[in-house]
């Protein structure tokens, strides 16, 4: 006599094998998504926004550079933060708005916000177009180059600029994420703007963060550059970039590439650019 147990067997029809098969794909992508949720709640990582709301209550509306967003170029060194200019989050009718993008020489370096060209400039129209509200928003962090630039174009082309003001070109090699920098991550522009974009994910910040610390830890000091010189001097790896070589070439392309894609996206939105 046969005692096994006997097991009803259930025929799935079409429509249950498709809920099913859609509920084991997304479940991965759920437990990613309270795991993001968690670090948010938690207050891992940072907002790596270009602009946030002014934080002091009598000011609430203006918007600033956000000082934190030197760490999404920077990880090796410790970076700069943007000058500390204010701008309306409304643009008023009689509005003109300039922002100027750069590294050491528009942030003013050493003098930084003491000797700032732009508040110059922010004066001198002020004083020719009385009629006129100008702003003129510094967003320079020392030692970076195009890559920063067109990570933030369409942060600042949100905040309808009347004319873009770009003084770069010196920095391309050696500024964050360049080809002869210690803080690149990949010698291919779309991985790098892949990861420019993933690192507004909490949980991509913390699989970095991760990685570099386990890195350093086997590394111990002996891979991390020391922390004398000026920026510039510390995020310098490759020093022997020979002219018209391989990295050369590719350096020059990198730049012309991006430097081409922020003016097409200037260009669709009608905004005048200013290159230097």
């Amino acid at each position: 006599m046969d005692n096994k147990p006997k097991f009803n067997t259930v025929k799935l029809t079409v429509v249950r094998k498709w809920i099913y098969t859609i509920i084991l794909l997304l479940f991965p992508f759920i437990i990613l998504y309270l795991v993001e949720i968690l670090l948010r709640i938690a207050g891992y990582g940072y907002n790596f926004d270009l602009f946030i709301n002014f934080p002091d209550k009598e000011f609430q509306e203006y918007r600033i550079c956000n000082p934190e967003i030197g760490k999404k170029y920077f990880q090796i060194n410790e970076p700069s933060s943007p000058p500390h200019d204010m701008f309306l989050k409304k643009k008023p009718e009689n509005g003109f708005r300039i922002f100027v993008m750069g590294s050491s020489t528009v942030a003013a370096f050493p003098y930084y916000e003491n000797l700032l060209f732009s508040r110059i400039l922010q004066e001198r129209l002020q004083d020719m177009y009385p009629q006129k509200y100008i702003e003129v928003v510094n967003t320079a962090i020392t030692a970076t180059n195009s890559f920063t630039f067109l990570d933030y174009m369409d942060e600042i082309l949100k905040e309808k600029p009347d004319a873009i003001l770009f003084y770069e070109g010196h920095n391309e090699f050696y500024g964050a994420l360049g080809i002869g920098s210690n803080e690149q991550i990949s010698k291919y522009r779309n991985l790098i703007f892949l990861h420019l974009s993933l690192l507004q994910l909490r949980l991509y910040q913390l699989i970095r963060n991760c990685i570099f610390g386990i890195g350093k830890l086997l590394a111990g000091n002996t891979t991390f550059p020391d922390k004398k010189g000026t920026l510039m001097k510390r995020i310098a790896e490759n020093k022997d970039i020979g002219y018209k070589g391989e990295v050369y070439h590719a350096g020059i392309k990198q730049f012309r590439d991006n430097m081409e894609s922020l003016i097409k996206k200037a260009r669709k939105k009608k905004c005048t650019c200013i290159y230097k």
